[in-house]
């Protein structure tokens, strides 16, 4: 947590009363509903008959051929997905081996078991609006005391312009949507890594990756090349997978 003299600074107001340990989670309860509800809100345009039309800015029709490939490569046993052998007409492209492909294992997956591709993709679309929501008011957690700030956090990254044109303006840039999910819970790991550094000893390491990332810097055989010889850096190689799948592709 913030120290309460930086808080005072930061505007971020008195500490919170002292509460009973019921009225403390009936408030968190309460907190944590109205932030789906929030992210509900953002979601509900999705849900109408057929799907969003972005072709004036973006492409959807792309979320449903991405999907379709995958739930076929996920049917077929193949993980991890690397090829969408129905893509340009039809010759086929490694399109999941360079784009970041999270969300596709999601609206994949759903449409692999049976829920039909439209009904996948919109429900991948609202869980990113939720999970967004939720990351946000995890982090702000650790800097309003006040419900109502947190909220008030909440309400602006959900509705903030760039996250809603991901899906409402651009149509197919759904990597880049769910990227929404991750920077909150960047600032909350970096925030707890500050206030106990000595339990995160590999901090330094996934600090660098996430430079790397942002200066989109993506030469394996240089990280090969270059790579320390420790045992964390298993650890590190580990994290640039994980990462490299999900967030590569909206490097900022």
């Amino acid at each position: 947590m913030i120290p309460g003299a930086k808080r005072a600074a930061l505007g971020c107001g008195d500490p919170t009363p002292v509460v009973s340990p019921t009225t403390a989670s009936r408030y968190g309860t309460l907190t944590l509903t109205v932030v789906v509800i929030f992210a509900l809100m953002a979601a509900a345009p999705l849900w109408g008959p057929g799907i969003i039309n972005t072709r004036g800015g973006g492409d959807s029709p792309f979320l449903i051929q991405r999907t379709l490939d995958l739930a076929d490569n996920l049917a077929h046993g193949i993980f991890p997905s690397r090829w969408m052998a129905h893509a340009a007409f039809d010759l086929g492209y490694p399109f999941f081996n360079h784009y970041a492909a999270l969300p596709y294992y999601i609206s994949g997956g759903l449409t692999a078991i049976g829920l039909n591709p439209l009904s996948a993709i919109q429900a991948t679309q609202t869980m990113g609006f939720i999970l967004a929501a939720l990351a946000m008011h995890l982090w702000s957690r650790r800097i309003y005391q006040s419900h109502s700030a947190r909220l008030i956090s909440v309400v602006a990254y959900t509705f903030a312009p760039f996250h809603l044109v991901n899906v409402y303006v651009r149509g197919d840039s759904l990597s880049e949507f769910y990227a929404f999910i991750w920077y909150p819970l960047i600032l909350w790991s970096l925030d707890r890594v500050a206030e106990r550094p000595a339990r995160w000893p590999v901090v330094d390491k996934d600090t660098l990756l996430i430079q790397q990332i942002g200066a989109h810097q993506d030469d394996e055989r240089t990280e090969q090349k270059d790579a320390p010889a420790d045992p964390s850096h298993r650890h590190f190689s580990y994290s640039h997978s994980i990462l490299r799948m999900t967030t590569i592709p909206f490097s900022f």
